[in-house]
């Protein structure tokens, strides 16, 4: 049964796998790790009732073991998002996500992933909040603090400086919009993407990310004119790498355009023929 569960959990036993970990609880129903495991394998097959259910299950077993709660927080974000797309209200799942991800800290607070669900959930809500009555800025701040203080117990984590600078990107985005922009603020989240990709070189989505917020830099109305020519190469080069890396992923083609077109008119308001820009 112990070999079984370490197959099922690698996803190499097929149909097979949730039967053998359910023989495994059946066993010993005490077992975290086999309500883990098959949390983790419903939620791989984008199975998200039965993976709540085994957490929930988990849950009454030991409802001191941190990890069920974290997994059924993300199960809930997820959850929620899916029922934001369908035009249903997130805010209950969003609600008992962000719950269970505080029972989840207050049992291990110095454990970095249930740090970055959290921020995960705080990020999805701010996405979801349209018509909602939701503080934006307010969820994007939690989101920044949460990453931030998942960084400072595992500071390697791609996942959670990618989600980080995003947060970054989209306050530094809003405060342009509403005429607050501060170019520094794109800085720090190109900083974060930077970090991420001494990680996971070459991975085309952050490259991307990166990408934008250079754009996004050489778009803020507080940049000095002389840096636009600079940060647009930069994210032309950002989106060229993307596109060499994963030429099937749609973001590095969607940047460059935008990028091509956003460097014609800088090129125009220098007097300078843009053309060039424009056929590429």
């Amino acid at each position: 049964l112990v070999e079984g569960m370490r197959r099922a959990s690698a996803g190499s036993d097929g149909s097979d796998a949730a039967a053998v970990l359910e023989r495994a609880i059946a066993a010993d129903p005490s077992r975290e790790e086999a309500y883990e495991a098959l949390a983790e394998l419903w939620s791989a097959r984008a199975d998200l009732g039965p993976a709540m259910d085994a957490c929930t299950r988990g849950i009454a077993a030991d409802a001191g073991y941190a990890p069920f709660w974290m997994l059924r927080a993300d199960l809930r974000n997820r959850a929620a998002d899916t029922l934001a797309d369908r035009g249903g209200d997130p805010e209950p799942e969003f609600a008992a996500a962000l719950a269970d991800c505080g029972r989840a800290l207050a049992i291990a607070p110095g454990h970095a992933e249930a740090w970055r669900v959290r921020g995960s959930i705080h990020l999805n809500r701010s996405d979801n909040s349209e018509g909602r009555g939701v503080d934006v800025e307010a969820c994007l701040a939690a989101a920044l603090a949460d990453f931030g203080r998942a960084l400072e117990l595992e500071s390697d984590d791609p996942d959670s400086l990618v989600q980080r600078g995003m947060v970054q990107l989209e306050v530094a985005s809003r405060h342009d919009r509403s005429g607050r922009g501060d170019p520094a603020e794109f800085v720090i989240a190109v900083a974060d993407f930077e970090a991420a990709l001494t990680y996971s070189p070459g991975d085309a989505r952050i490259l991307t990310m990166r990408g934008m917020a250079r754009l996004n830099q050489a778009k803020e109305t507080g940049s000095a004119p002389d840096e636009v020519p600079r940060l647009l190469q930069a994210a032309l080069r950002d989106f060229d790498d993307a596109i060499r890396t994963d030429p099937r992923w749609d973001g590095g083609w969607l940047g460059r355009a935008m990028t091509r077109m956003n460097s014609a008119l800088a090129r125009i308001e220098r007097g300078v023929d843009p053309r060039e820009d424009f056929r590429n």
